[in-house]
């Protein structure tokens, strides 16, 4: 419910007040169970990364039976990584926003143990994507580097991209995110 509010009335139309109404309870039995806004918006960023790591985890066991050679099989579940992301953000455009507000934005826009937690949650998915690149690396098939740069340019530089896709239908055809988005993974790979 908290999502379909930010989807319909943006970040300031999530209030206690509006979402009890939306439940049809009083705002104080939700602080039964948040203690502040910050840690309602830091509950669903925590939701939403730990689906997406789940999820690239799956993605990632379900392709490992693919009939590839063992070096580009190594890249694959690297780009598996911008495809989930980019999933997310094609499927679920609020937790997309979401993500991409709270992470991007140089505000802080929540409170320190409630932004610990969001980023502890991300690190987790970071760590996943990194491990990859590291057995890449390790492999030969991408040159030697740290891991978690590389993972962390591929998910917020490809965050960024997909982002686009909100001025990219104000402009159909000029600006082509979803091309770009799998070129920014091919070119960190090809890098």
């Amino acid at each position: 419910t908290a999502l379909a509010l930010i989807a319909s009335q943006g970040m300031d139309g999530l209030t206690v007040a509006n979402l009890a109404e939306e439940l049809g309870i009083t705002p104080g039995a939700l602080y039964r169970y948040f203690p502040s806004k910050d840690a309602l918006i830091a509950s669903l960023q925590v939701r939403i990364l730990r689906a997406c790591r789940e999820e690239y985890e799956a993605v990632c066991v379900r392709a490992i039976p693919c009939d590839l050679d063992p070096q580009p099989a190594a890249l694959l579940p690297i780009l598996l990584a911008a495809l989930v992301q980019g999933e997310l953000a094609r499927t679920m455009p609020a937790a997309f926003g979401l993500l991409a507000v709270s992470l991007s934005d140089p505000r802080q826009l929540v409170g320190d143990a409630e932004a610990a937690a969001v980023w502890n949650e991300a690190m987790d998915l970071i760590d996943a994507v990194a491990a990859q690149i590291h057995a890449a690396s390790e492999m030969g098939v991408i040159e030697a580097g740290d891991p978690a740069v590389r993972s962390l340019l591929l998910v917020f530089s490809h965050n960024g991209v997909l982002q686009l896709s909100k001025m990219a239908r104000r402009s159909p055809g000029i600006i082509p995110v979803w091309a770009m988005a799998d070129e920014l993974a091919d070119s960190l790979l090809r890098a």
